[in-house]
């Protein structure tokens, strides 16, 4: 029974890749981008310097194993300033006073530039992007439960904050509230999407009410400015907007209620003073 069975699901299995060839490339860039989340955001050159080995392999193997790409124009044209601004900032070892951090910003962009030609080069069809989208948001989601349960559970929480700001997994405030913002605006808006089902929905609205106060205890002023050209963009770009709208209002009203709580840990703060100092 378990071999037939087997077989079966390896034919669907190459069914759904032969109309979607986009989906293993894909699906390799989204797993590497979830371990860079989880992993002081990537930063670590044993981090991405293997991450950027790995992906272009794949990349090699897609080109020469996957039909041939058609990208339109402008992925064409953004593949190409991608690659072409890391080959620069390669180049500018030629005059840089520390060449050592234009090499490392050089590679650090032509891996970016590797991700998006795995993304663009094959676009996934059907619902596939939403699906790897959504398993993207709730893949965050979970780093974030992770890093709030150690912090509440941690002899000295403090070490996972920066002057009060929540800053693990990636180590920088700012940044983490960037990542949780890649993970709340796909959960937020697949919370609406009428196709989903029920509980899937509730799921990613859950997710997305996780994330946005995760945030919000980031306290960076730069998410309060882009948080609402994400929504408008959201709002704007998928169909739908009632039910998008009524998502970011039922995150929005979820964060008011549980406000006082995360904002005691930033005004309960104080500089560290050593003694004998006013």
């Amino acid at each position: 029974m378990a071999a037939p069975a087997l077989a079966v699901g390896r034919g669907r299995a190459a069914v759904v890749v032969e109309r979607n060839p986009g989906l293993v490339p894909s699906l390799l860039a989204f797993c590497v981008l979830l371990w860079f989340a989880a992993d002081e955001g990537g930063f670590r050159g044993t981090t991405w310097m293997p991450a950027s080995v790995l992906l272009g392999a794949v990349l090699v193997v897609c080109l020469a194993a996957l039909p041939r790409p058609r990208p339109t124009r402008p992925a064409l044209a953004a593949m190409l300033l991608l690659g072409g601004y890391g080959t620069f900032c390669l180049l500018s070892m030629l005059w840089a006073d520390q060449p050592e951090l234009a090499w490392d910003a050089g590679n650090r962009t032509l891996l970016y530039a590797v991700i998006f030609a795995l993304c663009a080069l094959w676009p996934l069809r059907d619902d596939w992007g939403a699906v790897l989208l959504g398993a993207f948001g709730l893949g965050v989601a979970v780093i974030a439960l992770i890093e709030l349960l150690k912090a509440s559970g941690a002899d000295q929480a403090i070490r996972f904050f920066g002057e009060a700001r929540l800053a693990e997994p990636v180590g920088y405030a700012n940044a983490n509230v960037a990542l949780w913002m890649l993970g709340l605006v796909p959960c937020a808006v697949l919370a609406g999407r009428r196709g989903v089902p029920p509980p899937l929905r509730g799921l990613f609205l859950g997710a997305a009410g996780l994330l946005a106060g995760a945030a919000l205890l980031g306290q960076s002023r730069g998410w309060l400015i882009v948080l609402p050209v994400f929504g408008f963009f959201a709002i704007l770009l998928v169909p739908g907007r009632g039910r998008t709208i009524a998502a970011f209002a039922a995150v929005g009203a979820a964060l008011a209620l549980i406000l006082d709580p995360l904002l005691d840990v930033y005004s309960a703060w104080r500089p560290f003073q050593p003694l004998g100092s006013t």
